[in-house]
């Protein structure tokens, strides 16, 4: 009887679940799906209730069951409750419950797919953890390595200190350089407009120096104008004193031959006198040449060029001069 009360000799879809399963465990997979659904199997209302209240009906009730088929003894009252769900229990409400056990037996295999993936991650993320503790372990002996080379062989505060040391100096040393720099730029800066002071000068003077050059030029040019034209000026007045000296000796030899065809008058140490003085000075003041005997050439007005030819040659001698020049 109670066996059949209990349903342990029917077949159906949850009939492994039933045998294998006891209702703490059932419990704590029911809890374990509805954490790893993340609340799918939740459900509004009385309907959640309804479901959660014949699980452990059912569950306590296959419990029972299970300890009576292997002889387990149960006390007085759990065999009168059997008794009465006995007569309560109809096909219906066996078929939901082993609908509602087949639908945990899905989600089971869900869970256990989900958990297979889970373990598989986790199997590569542990691989990964396990690759990135090899690396820094190897780090960290490389690290060691280094730090125990540097220990032998450099000081490290020391070095530190002399590196401050220095770049203080370098430091001092950059506003001294740029101090200098900036001197030696006033002085460039200066010298420059000394420069162009001295460029601007030497323009004017060279300028200056092209005016004087002109002007020496031009006075050459006016001299050499000027000396021609007063050696052709002396040339011409050559021509006109040669041209009155052979006048004038041409009337001295013509008043020489009268005077000595004249008759002879009283001299007076070779030269005529007057019986008076005033017709003499009056005689000697318009014709002096007449009283010039022997005729006198140290006086300008009775000098006598001899050769026209050395007039020549001085003239062309002077005109060579000013060419070279």
């Amino acid at each position: 009887m109670m066996v059949k009360a209990c349903g342990c000799g029917r077949e159906g879809p949850g009939n492994d679940i039933v045998q294998s399963g006891a209702g703490g465990v059932m419990e704590k997979m029911q809890s374990d799906i509805s954490g790893e659904k993340g609340g799918t199997m939740n459900v509004a209302g009385a309907r959640e209730n309804k479901a959660k209240k014949d699980s452990t009906y059912h569950n306590e009730k296959m419990l029972l069951c299970k300890q009576a088929k292997k002889g387990v003894p149960l006390q007085a009252k759990k065999y009168d409750w059997l008794a009465d769900t006995d007569e309560e229990i109809d096909e219906q409400e066996l078929e939901e419950h082993y609908s509602y056990m087949a639908k945990i037996q899905e989600e089971l295999k869900e869970c256990k797919t989900i958990l297979v993936e889970t373990s598989k991650t986790l199997r590569e993320s542990n691989s990964v953890q396990d690759s990135c503790l090899v690396a820094i372990q190897n780090k960290q002996t490389e690290f060691e390595k280094h730090k125990a080379f540097n220990d032998r062989t450099i000081d490290y505060d020391k070095l530190k200190h002399k590196l401050n040391e220095t770049i203080g100096q370098l430091a001092q040393k950059d506003i001294e350089i740029k101090e200098v720099l900036k001197t030696t730029t006033y002085e460039i800066s200066m010298v420059k407009e000394k420069h162009d002071e001295l460029i601007k000068h030497s323009l004017l003077t060279k300028s200056h120096y092209e005016g004087l050059v002109k002007l020496k030029i031009k006075l050459i040019m006016d001299l050499k104008l000027k000396e021609e034209h007063d050696i052709d000026k002396m040339l011409s007045l050559e021509k006109e004193l040669k041209f009155l000296n052979e006048i004038v000796y041409k009337k001295s030899q013509s008043i020489q031959t009268i005077h000595m065809m004249a008759p002879k008058v009283p001299t007076y140490n070779g030269r005529p006198t007057f019986a008076n003085p005033k017709y003499l000075k009056q005689d000697q003041y318009e014709i002096s040449c007449l009283y010039a005997f022997p005729y006198d050439q140290s006086t300008h007005a009775n000098r006598l060029i001899t050769n026209g030819e050395e007039t020549i040659v001085l003239e062309r001698e002077s005109r060579s001069k000013l060419n070279k020049h």
